[in-house]
């Protein structure tokens, strides 16, 4: 055994979760979930989630090894994931949801909530004030896009990918997406799709400009519509790149 190599993992293991969102076990869980099966397929997944390639391509290889580390031992891996977890909850800043307003707003980065009225409500909230899950609502709005629909449809699979936690719920002519509060909504229409996410005080650069819905018939739901602050006009699959998709988790880690 390479003791360089060995080392090499530790270091990686020890910050995955800070540097990506996610511990080992979630990624070798969303692995599975995605739609890719060969170890160059799952290689290029996981570059588009960020990854480098030698990054990508360590993280293949333990899922190769049935999701266990290729070098360390089980009481190391416990306190790789331990130490690591513990660095990235510490001091972590809380979502805070507003029930009673139009705005779901996270809290400021000193911890202190943008709406202090409302800093205990819990997240289940948002997702009690949220449509419930339902395909068949799901394809009959999808079926609205006409002939955006397999565009539209790309783009869900692609963020259930990104975001394997997510929760899809359709409601008139949107879809929104929570993990567990809301996050992003797509509105579907036969002229485009919009894809709204909320990214805080993200800089808007392109793919997305700042978030706006002009034609009074689209209907964002108004509880969340103040904490949507880009937006992605989309008529293309070659839009759902890299750097969109990296923006959906940005804005699902938020």
């Amino acid at each position: 055994m390479s003791n360089d190599e060995a080392e090499k993992e530790r270091d990686f293991l020890a910050s995955l979760k800070s540097d990506s969102g996610r511990e080992l076990g979630e990624w070798m869980s969303a692995i599975d979930a995605s739609a890719a099966d060969e170890r160059n397929d799952i290689i290029d997944w996981l570059r588009r989630q960020g990854f480098t390639f030698a990054k990508a391509s360590w993280l293949e290889r333990i899922h190769h090894n049935n999701g266990r580390p290729i070098y360390l031992e089980d009481g190391l891996v416990t306190a790789v994931t331990n130490a690591a977890t513990a660095k990235t909850t510490a001091g972590k800043p809380n979502l805070v949801v507003v029930s009673d307003s139009s705005a779901i707003a996270p809290t400021n980065l000193d911890n202190t909530p943008t709406n202090a009225a409302n800093e205990n409500q819990p997240a289940e909230t948002a997702l009690a004030a949220l449509p419930a899950p339902d395909p068949d609502q799901l394809e009959k709005l999808l079926q609205s896009a006409k002939a955006y629909r397999p565009l539209a449809q790309f783009l869900v699979r692609e963020i259930a990918t990104a975001v394997p936690s997510a929760t899809q719920h359709p409601s008139g002519s949107e879809i929104t997406f929570a993990n567990p509060n809301p996050f992003a909504v797509l509105v579907v229409s036969p002229k485009a799709l919009r894809l709204a996410l909320s990214l805080g005080d993200t800089p808007v650069e392109p793919p997305l400009e700042p978030a706006k819905f002009p034609q009074a018939s689209v209907r964002v739901s108004a509880q969340i519509s103040q904490n949507l602050t880009h937006i992605a006009v989309l008529t293309d699959a070659r839009q759902v790149n890299d750097v969109l998709i990296g923006q959906i988790t940005r804005a699902a880690a938020l």
